[in-house]
């Protein structure tokens, strides 16, 4: 049997016994469609090494490889909703910051509104959380000199904003 066909007829037999397993884990019909289509990707690799299409380690193999791929867009999903929660608490804490603050505060909060929201968000998490580069680049999955980076190009563009001294 050629490999296409070992593939149609393992997607054919076992997609919805998959489908069922994915979905327990993911509890969305849409991601347990992707983690069945990415088993059948990473499947369509190593068909070489199914020998006996219709035998249950065949079985036992897919049913292994779709639950730790269901396992992995699981955490996957969950990190990226951890960071996008992550980065509501720090816009609402910056929106606390300043409701309390003076008028030179406010100033300077207005300055730092105006700058784009890839520097913000950095500037939030470096300054009014005080985490460090290691944490943040954690968080973020972003390396630590890019995130040096970006906070540079984000006090050169509060320096650009500020105003002009009058005796220049």
């Amino acid at each position: 049997m050629k490999e296409e066909e070992k593939l149609i007829y393992l997607y054919e037999s076992y997609k919805s016994l998959l489908l069922k397993i994915t979905f327990q884990i993911l509890n969305d019909e849409y991601l347990a469609e992707d983690a069945v289509h990415e088993t059948f990707i990473k499947v369509s690799f190593h068909l070489g090494n199914i020998i006996n299409i219709k035998s249950k380690q065949t079985k036992h193999y897919l049913i292994t490889i779709a639950k730790n791929t269901a396992i992995d867009i699981f955490h996957l999903r969950k990190r990226q909703l951890g960071q996008e929660l992550y980065m509501e608490s720090l816009q609402e804490a910056i929106q606390d910051e300043i409701a309390v603050g003076s008028a030179n505060d406010e100033a300077i909060l207005n300055l730092f509104t105006k700058l784009p929201v890839k520097y913000r968000n950095l500037f939030i998490m470096r300054y009014l959380k005080q985490m460090s580069y290691a944490e943040i680049s954690k968080l973020l999955n972003v390396p630590e000199g890019t995130l040096r980076q970006r906070i540079a190009r984000g006090k050169r563009f509060i320096q650009k904003s500020l105003p002009k001294p009058e005796n220049e």
